[in-house]
């Protein structure tokens, strides 16, 4: 099995993919989603290495911009901490309704949250948003034993992306204190959807994280944040789990493309 990602008039790259449920599964998706074109856009989140945009007023600026499209008035400015960021991730979480404008408020909040962690490029990713909605199917946790934390450059991916946060990051970004706004945001793997990563580095999705912190916090909660998912089996390590599901050879030349707004133009499938 293969995918090729092609752009205009240029050389093409394949994913070669693995024999795993979640490899057959995104095979299957192709079939469907070759026939869709991708809408890369310079100076956006889509593309992780456009440094113009990567930094966080221009990105608060689009927070912003995005809210006041929606009728919203947000204080974007450069003392924002992240509780503002939870309010507004709070603002998205009941108001949306399919429009796209809230999918781009959603994401530069995420955006500026990244830059405010100073975290660094790890994937490119490749997301087909509402265009792929009728694909997502729930996550099958059996698939797990297929998965990893760690991961080398050049491997693509599948993994945890729900419209939430994990745990970990609900905790690290200073969300309420209380195991209903826990469940409510906080998700474990619930849906598996058709967008792929390709790893850019070699790293470790669970290294430098505070354990000790979040173990002794999510102790209390542990118990009704299982029952609200009814899951009897969660790990924390889940939550930087990816699965693989194939390997790309020239991860040097996808990366040059995107570091010149060079973006592709579909995937395909053989």
């Amino acid at each position: 099995m293969k995918l090729t990602i092609h752009w205009n008039n240029n050389t093409d790259i394949d994913i070669a993919l693995n024999d795993t449920p979640a490899a057959h599964a995104m095979y299957r998706y192709y079939k469907h989603l070759q026939h869709l074109k991708f809408d890369f856009k310079s100076h956006t989140y889509d593309n992780p290495f456009d440094q113009d945009h990567y930094k966080l007023d221009q990105s608060l600026t689009n927070v912003q911009q995005a809210a006041h499209r929606l009728g919203l008035t947000v204080d974007a400015n450069y003392k924002v901490t992240q509780q503002d960021l939870n309010c507004w991730h709070e603002i998205y979480e009941k108001n949306y309704n399919g429009d796209p404008t809230w999918l781009e408020f959603h994401e530069s909040i995420h955006m500026a949250e990244m830059l405010l962690r100073n975290d660094d490029v790890t994937d490119i990713n490749f997301d087909y948003r509402e265009q792929a909605g009728m694909l997502v199917t729930p996550f099958d946790r059996t698939w797990l034993k297929f998965g990893t934390t760690k991961v080398t450059k050049g491997t693509v991916f599948v993994q945890w992306q729900e419209l939430g946060k994990t745990p970990y990051n609900y905790f690290i970004d200073g969300e309420p204190d209380n195991c209903k706004r826990l469940c409510e945001l906080a998700k474990p793997w619930v849906y598996f959807k058709p967008n792929i990563y390709i790893s850019v580095v070699d790293i470790d999705h669970a290294e430098n994280r505070r354990w000790e912190d979040f173990n002794n916090w999510f102790a209390k909660y542990r118990q009704c944040w299982t029952q609200h998912w009814e899951i009897n089996n969660w790990r924390p390590e889940e939550m930087f789990t990816v699965i693989p599901i194939g390997t790309v050879d020239n991860v040097s030349l996808l990366v040059n493309r995107f570091q010149n707004n060079q973006f592709p133009d579909r995937i395909t499938r053989l």
